[in-house]
């Protein structure tokens, strides 16, 4: 659009920026308590982990020792020879729901409830985001480094944590080891531990609780500051002819014509000043050079190119590079041509 109704803008960021806060104050100690029971959940099964074989090789990975104890040094599990042997003392193979049983017992919690209790707060977090993006969508309009503009693509791209399980469980199966005399074991393949795969559905729940108050905090931010925009006027709007304007743009404007207005004056002073110097000191060579003149001017053409690209940082390359044709240009200068002959 060519311009963006900053009292418009402000309305519906006050409007979204209530209903945001409306849920936040409905769902937080919800969510809240959520997350605590996710970490509770958790710990309990890095407990029960400590009595685990440490191994996923096939059947080692639903091994536990006794009644999920952690075992002595001289108990542990042997990776290397696994059950080639047989099976060492206290080692038997746990069922997952013998693990989730053993787990939700220590806790006083069902993964089952905790996992349905997160789902309505996540749904509704979302549902809240599809309306701002939608309601927002104006800003898209906004010349490129706008800070409202690039909160509202933060938000387009905001990551839920929706896959949480699954790379936990993926990075854990590259934590066991990989070696073992039990060919039985490896026949059968490589197995997810129980215990990890609830350690995972209680970090997606953590997770997942995490989105939904960084969701919250990142849209109170960018609603907050677009009600300020319509203050400061931060916002494009049209200007006295029908363009587009932009305060920070015309900032900008006024600064890069202020500095090449001081890049002009100073390589002036300067150039003036060592015309100045040559003369009062008598630099025969350079005075007396066939090039004096061109020699001269071609330096002062380098030192502005050097300096409007010094303080005007979206010239530099540009002056910079130019810069090397007059300074090629004076060296040749200076080297002159062949001596003239009598």
């Amino acid at each position: 659009m060519a311009s963006a109704n900053v009292k418009e803008l402000a309305r519906v960021a006050a409007a979204l920026l209530v209903e945001v806060k409306k849920q936040e104050q409905a769902n937080r100690a919800t969510v809240a308590e959520i997350k605590q029971q996710a970490e509770a959940l958790g710990a309990a099964t890095s407990k029960l982990a400590a009595s685990h074989s440490g191994s996923n090789f096939g059947y080692h990975g639903a091994l536990y020792y006794r009644d999920f104890e952690v075992p002595s040094i001289r108990s542990m599990f042997n990776v290397e020879w696994g059950g080639i042997h047989g099976l060492p003392a206290g080692w038997a193979k746990r069922e997952p729901d013998e693990v989730k049983a053993r787990i939700e017992a220590e806790t006083g919690l069902a993964f089952r409830n905790v996992e349905e209790a997160v789902k309505a707060p996540l749904e509704s977090a979302k549902r809240l985001l599809r309306e701002i993006l939608i309601q927002l969508a104006p800003l898209h309009q906004l010349p490129d480094g706008n800070r409202e503009k690039q909160l509202l693509e933060g938000l387009e791209q905001f990551d839920w944590k929706d896959s949480a399980h699954n790379e936990y469980c993926a990075h854990a199966l590259k934590s066991f080891p990989n070696m073992t005399r039990d060919s039985g074991a490896v026949s059968q393949g490589m197995m997810l531990p129980s215990h990890t795969y609830y350690e995972a559905v209680s970090t997606q729940i953590r997770r997942s609780c995490e989105a939904i108050e960084r969701f919250w905090d990142s849209t109170d931010r960018l609603l907050r500051q677009l009600q300020l925009a319509s203050t400061s006027r931060l916002v494009v709007h049209d200007d006295e002819k029908g363009k587009p304007g932009n305060l920070v743009a015309r900032y900008e404007r006024l600064k890069a014509g202020a500095l090449l207005l001081a890049a002009l004056v100073l390589s002036i002073v300067l150039a003036v000043a060592a015309e100045y110097l040559l003369t009062k000191w008598r630099w025969q060579w350079l005075l007396s050079h066939p090039n004096s003149y061109s020699i001269q001017w071609l330096t002062f053409a380098v030192l502005l190119l050097f300096l409007v690209g010094l303080f005007v940082r979206k010239f530099r390359n540009y002056c910079w590079g130019f810069g090397l044709i007059p300074l090629l240009v004076g060296v040749l200068q200076l080297l002159g041509g062949p001596a003239h002959t009598p």
